[in-house]
């Protein structure tokens, strides 16, 4: 009896402990998911420019501003209303209105890609017929990442050509669940910073090399470097500044909420939307002059060194 009881009385101190382990561990991790929302709800406010967060709602509303419904069931009241409260109804109004024209434009590309309607831009005229984008949708978080590895190169040599052809795919928007774009191993955060620091440094190595350029044609035509150093030391100030957002938006959303806009089940973590390439004659003639163009200022950079060097 007494070998018995020693044994409940044991078990029962196990069991005990098991459950107060349970439980930490289950604080612990609520804890977790809420310092993770926290962080990711800050980086969302911070990012705003360029980030936004979908969610089923959302999702809706679009499908039934797609359909020309207005997706608002509002109710008059019978109580009257001051010249004041209507300005301030209207003014809201006009700023649902715009956030949601601006999410219907985000989100169009990705909706109902069951159908295999092809997606292009509205135009007014015949003309600009032959001119409308070709946009494509790609699936899978390997293929999105390389997609955003090449985004900053192609987007900053085309900043003003619609037709993404500088050489490289021009993306428009990349639309992820949470977990492909904030957790390891996928984390698809790192290459978005990465692209927009790759971005950031492009640009300002062209604005570099446009600078150099003018001061060896004021060298070469009154024998000074005209402002070389005061160029090179803004150039040196602005970089010091926070990098610019990457040549694309990027849309995050739960499972349910991708599912919803696609119109199937999203079983892999992204999808990316881009403009198809247009490679004709035009697109080679601009391309082989860029490439002209950029050999002509890495000869001419190098030649001034050597001339200072001797000098």
């Amino acid at each position: 009896t007494t070998s018995k009881t020693t044994t409940t009385i044991t078990n029962g101190k196990i069991i005990q402990e098991e459950k107060r382990r349970k439980y930490e561990l289950k604080q612990k991790r609520i804890l977790t998911e809420q310092t993770t929302q926290k962080n990711r709800n800050t980086w969302f406010h911070n990012n705003s420019n360029y980030a936004i967060e979908v969610t089923e709602e959302d999702v809706k509303l679009v499908r039934m501003n797609m359909l020309g419904v207005n997706g608002k069931n509002k109710k008059k009241g019978k109580r009257k209303i001051d010249e004041t409260e209507e300005k301030k109804t209207c003014d809201d109004d006009d700023d649902d209105d715009t956030k949601l024209k601006k999410l219907t434009e985000l989100l169009h590309p990705y909706l109902n890609l069951k159908d295999g309607v092809v997606v292009t831009t509205t135009t007014t005229t015949e003309k600009e017929e032959t001119n409308k984008e070709r946009l494509f949708i790609a699936e899978g978080t390997e293929t999105v990442r390389l997609l955003i590895q090449q985004a900053a190169s192609s987007s900053s040599t085309n900043d003003d050509d619609t037709k993404g052809g500088g050489g490289g795919v021009k993306v428009v928007s990349i639309c992820c669940k949470h977990a492909a774009f904030f957790e390891e191993p996928v984390k698809l955060l790192n290459n978005v910073e990465t692209s927009a620091m790759e971005y950031h440094q492009i640009k300002k190595e062209m604005e570099t090399t446009t600078t150099t350029l003018k001061n060896n044609a004021s060298f070469e035509m009154n024998g000074t470097n005209g402002d070389d150093d005061d160029a090179t030391a803004t150039i040196i100030n602005k970089q010091s500044y926070p990098p610019p957002p990457p040549p694309f938006q990027v849309i995050i959303g739960s499972e349910n909420a991708l599912s919803n806009l696609a119109g199937f089940h999203i079983a892999r973590g992204a999808m990316a939307c881009g403009i198809v390439p247009n490679y004709n004659e035009e697109w080679l003639t601009n391309y082989l002059s860029q490439r002209c163009y950029r050999c002509r200022s890495t000869t001419t950079t190098t030649t001034q060194h050597t001339q200072k060097k001797f000098l």
